[in-house]
């Protein structure tokens, strides 16, 4: 009897201290619903990273807003950071909205360790040094109305590694801090672009594109080539994937479909990007080699509607992903991945050549002329260099719209079954998919 009494009270007791346990432990994270984490750059030293810009910065304190899955890399934390800075004697508060990349320690089992180091380390130089040398040397053309970094969300400070700033590796305190755009306005896509919001991201993308063009030209008349330097670095798609994203197109591409005689083709399209050989597909043309976004597409675009304040904007994100590549690229993996399916139909030659047409503006204000530069030629280029992303544009559309499953649910406004039978019956209207 005693025993017994003596059982429960330990039960008890033991239950008592699981209970206190959990009332002082931090919850556990429930899907959906992010969990902020206090000061994450307690270890990262965010003061180091924002004295990049201003050596008079104080930080008085930082709040985290939301941060996201521990597991993802890089770590993403949205950020509300309140600085004094001091400027000619004079103190001045600031509240910044942050959202901060940290690349942290990528556990050694993890299959995307490489690409995940890779993006961290292009996005860090191209935030450090393309955007400034871009601007600067936009200030010698005429009229031009947008700066290359306005293209851009504002980056704070950024480091390969906050100890050593000559690492030519990126170590686990590698970060980049860049400006959130939601509390400016600006949204993520919902659903594929209309006509109008695509005609302004063709504008800019001529912008993005003729900038580096422009400059290398002036530069003892170089051209750019695939081969020049670190942004040549690509970031892989597994062979892995390309058997899943064959797995969903075939929910799509079925034996009784008539588009089934394609699906070999296809599937030749996904191997050749899993091998990084799509880009061999056809010879570069160096006239049109521009630095390309590479993943343009409404998933890595934020866009804020025309209100009071002024007319319509666009920003492109994940700098991480930019290359040398065709100009063409960027324009035909936005076209098919990310306008609705009656835009691309009605206004598909329209479109490219507004873009030709904003490209040759933009050429011409900064005094360049290239005989080569013509609309017959850019044609030529854009259907090469489609056939050349095939596989890039069809794994995009399972980004954007599968539901991991059956493909039938519309996500980001069209469902994955719908959006990639139009895409491959247009793709075979255009012979660029051909047996």
């Amino acid at each position: 009897m005693f025993r017994r009494t003596q059982l429960r009270m330990r039960t008890a007791i033991n239950r008592a201290i699981q209970r206190a346990r959990g009332m002082i432990r931090l919850p556990r994270r429930i899907e959906g619903i992010p969990v902020a984490i206090t000061q994450p750059f307690k270890e990262h030293n965010l003061i180091k990273l924002l004295r990049h810009s201003s050596p008079d910065i104080t930080l008085l304190r930082e709040d985290t807003v939301i941060d996201r899955d521990p597991l993802v890399y890089p770590h993403k934390y949205f950020l509300r950071v309140h600085l004094v800075e001091t400027v000619h004697g004079q103190r001045t508060f600031k509240t910044l909205e942050v959202v901060a990349k940290v690349l942290g320690s990528i556990p050694a089992g993890n299959l995307e360790k490489r690409n995940i180091r890779i993006k961290v380390e292009k996005e860090v130089m191209i935030y450090s040094n393309v955007l400034q040398t871009f601007d600067q040397y936009q200030t010698t053309w005429i009229f031009v109305d947008h700066k290359y970094s306005d293209l851009f969300p504002v980056c704070y400070g950024s480091a390969l590694s906050l100890q050593n700033q000559d690492a030519q590796k990126a170590d686990p305190s590698a970060a980049i801090l860049l400006q959130n755009l939601g509390p400016l306005g600006f949204q993520k896509f919902r659903e594929p672009c209309s006509y109008g919001v695509a005609k302004l991201i063709i504008k800019r993308l001529a912008l993005l594109h003729a900038t580096p063009i422009a400059m290398y030209m002036h530069l003892g008349s170089r051209r750019l080539s695939r081969s020049q330097n670190r942004l040549t670095t690509r970031t892989n798609f597994e062979p892995r994937n390309a058997l899943a994203e064959l797995k969903k197109i075939c929910l799509v591409i079925t034996p009784d479909s008539d588009m089934y005689r394609y699906i070999g083709v296809v599937d030749c399209h996904l191997q050749r990007y899993a091998n990084n050989t799509h880009g061999d597909y056809v010879a570069e043309v160096r006239s049109w080699t521009t630095i390309s976004h590479s993943k343009c597409s409404i998933r890595n675009i934020m866009y804020k509607p025309p209100d009071h304040n002024g007319p319509a904007k666009v920003k492109f994100l994940d700098a991480g992903y930019m290359q040398f590549d065709s100009c063409a690229s960027d324009l035909a993996f936005f076209m098919l991945t990310s306008m609705a399916s009656e835009v691309l139909e009605d206004h598909f030659d329209d479109l490219v050549s507004s873009y030709y047409i904003e490209l040759s503006r933009l050429m011409s204000l900064a005094y360049i002329d290239l005989e080569e530069h013509t609309y017959e030629s850019f044609l030529t280029e854009f259907e090469n260099r489609v056939m050349c992303n095939i596989g890039a544009i069809l794994s995009e559309i399972g980004h954007l719209h599968f539901d991991k499953n059956e493909g039938l649910q519309n996500i980001m406004g069209m469902s994955y079954r719908a959006k990639i039978d139009f895409i491959i019956r247009f793709m075979v209207r255009k012979n660029w998919i051909k047996i």
